[in-house]
């Protein structure tokens, strides 16, 4: 934090102004991490209880379950899109704390649901690696004297190679292609996801933080910048889950 303010310099006149600007500021990252913090909790306490329970549910209703995805991942993908058309949503309050909760909870039924079909012993690794990375890069995001923002351009066209990587997958597993070739795919999709959304991390941070960055989100738009770092750390889990997790399916062969 202490790089937050150095950024934000008082001078001998409007130095009241500066001091003030910089203490919005530094409440507004303060909220903005909180939020974080409550989000990730959040996931990680559902997604637990999915997987503890998920075999049996799954036997005892599956149509449940497949209610449960799709309507989560139709919470994931359609709350994004009304976020970018409308701005606005996320500067009203209490609007954007039942927003931001009901994208949460679509978040942590689908991490907690992929979660199902990987042994408990690689979603943690997966957890504690992602724990420790994202915590790193954070503190890489407001010590670095580099500045990550004014990279938006390259991040949004390496998501849509990733995008595309992404289907280019799921139409040959559509078609019934297998086999080593696809599985090394997999696994250089993951990887490549995991280096995208780790550098969506220090950029997110720093819009967050300010400062003397080229880009930052203003102090009305914490919810918005809570959601982005939010899906960023979440991506970079499934990447790790993805790149590390062993099928449940084979510990169970048995």
């Amino acid at each position: 934090m202490a790089a937050v303010w150095e950024d934000a310099p008082v001078h001998a006149e409007g130095g009241l102004e500066g001091l003030s600007e910089v203490m919005v500021r530094h409440g507004f990252i303060q909220k903005v991490f909180g939020i974080v913090g409550v989000q990730l909790a959040v996931t990680t306490t559902v997604g637990a209880v999915i997987t503890a329970v998920g075999d049996s549910m799954v036997r005892a209703s599956p149509d449940t379950v497949l209610f449960l995805i799709f309507t989560s991942l139709a919470i994931a993908v359609v709350l994004p899109g009304m976020f970018a058309v409308w701005p606005g949503l996320m500067r009203k309050s209490p609007t954007n704390y039942i927003l931001l909760g009901l994208l949460t909870l679509a978040e942590s039924v689908l991490v907690g649901i992929i979660s199902i079909q990987y042994t408990q012993e690689s979603v943690l690794i997966a957890l504690g690696i992602t724990c420790l990375v994202a915590v790193g890069l954070i503190i890489f995001a407001l010590q670095t004297k580099y500045d990550f923002t004014g990279f938006g351009p390259y991040f949004f066209c390496g998501y849509f190679v990733l995008l595309g990587f992404c289907l280019t997958l799921v139409i040959a597993s559509v078609c019934g292609l297998c086999g080593p070739a696809f599985e090394i795919g997999q696994m250089c999709y993951a990887a490549l996801g995991a280096l995208l959304f780790s550098g969506y991390i220090v950029f997110d941070a720093q819009m967050i933080i300010g400062g003397k960055h080229k880009h930052k989100f203003s102090v009305d738009d914490y919810a918005m910048a809570a959601i982005t770092l939010y899906l960023d750390v979440i991506q970079f889990f499934l990447e790790i889950l993805g790149i590390l997790g062993q099928p449940e399916k084979k510990s169970k062969s048995k």
